[in-house]
């Protein structure tokens, strides 16, 4: 299990994620002061739950809460304050536990052991169908805002992680009647809508691109794909 600690205040920050450290020796505890370092982090990796210490707005604490909940749908938030006036933000949040100050292994373990949301380290699933492409991350449509970043999406995963130069890719979707100004244009629509969905699954960083070229990380997820299945037991029978 991955478990991310935000406080702004370096040493109270420090002495709760060293107390949740000696209480999950086995998972991975990150803290974080800043607020866009969180966020940069939680982007690009798989996370089950975060420690916020309320020590900010109540809109900045809103910001956060959703900007982290929007990369990954069902994280357990935790908030941590001195005092329980902040409870109702919490439930607007749809946190998962609210801890007060000072915190203990006592409070630590009872919200851990108490998530509102199940966890799970298990690699997203990728899963392929159709001969149009369908695209499902963990049983759910992958949701992408433009119908042509599904074969985007699917010929980077044919190429198993090895990449592709962009301009290979765009006589790839396109024919040769679209121009090369607007073939890069295109590209560039579906790169964003494919990494921003990745991103809300914790795969940001599944998506590379430098130089005029693009591949994924396949380590980040399990490929399923399901499109010849039917034929292999057609012929099997």
């Amino acid at each position: 299990m991955t478990i991310l600690v935000f406080d702004t205040d370096k040493k109270s920050g420090g002495h709760l994620a060293e107390i949740i450290g000696k209480q999950c020796p086995m998972d991975d505890v990150h803290y974080f002061c800043e607020k866009e370092e969180l966020i940069r982090f939680a982007g690009g990796h798989l996370f089950q739950v975060v420690f916020l210490r309320v020590c900010m707005k109540r809109e900045e604490l809103k910001d956060i809460g959703h900007r982290l909940t929007h990369i990954i749908p069902g994280v357990n938030l935790i908030l941590a304050a001195e005092d329980e006036g902040y409870c109702l933000d919490a439930i607007r949040l749809h946190a998962s536990g609210y801890m007060l100050y000072p915190a203990d292994g006592k409070k630590i373990r009872y919200e851990l052991q108490n998530l509102l949301y199940p966890v799970t380290d298990k690699l997203p699933v990728i899963r392929i169908e159709g001969s149009v492409p369908e695209i499902y991350i963990n049983d759910s449509p992958a949701g992408f805002a433009y119908s042509m970043t599904a074969a985007l999406f699917e010929i980077l995963i044919s190429l198993n992680g090895a990449m592709i130069s962009t301009a290979l890719i765009g006589d790839r979707l396109w024919d040769e009647s679209k121009s090369l100004e607007k073939k890069r244009s295109y590209l560039q629509n579906l790169r964003l809508d494919l990494k921003k969905t990745l991103a809300a699954w914790g795969l940001e960083d599944a998506l590379k691109h430098r130089r005029g070229k693009m591949w994924l990380d396949m380590d980040r997820f399990v490929i399923e794909d399901r499109r010849n299945v039917k034929g292999e037991n057609t012929e099997n029978n």
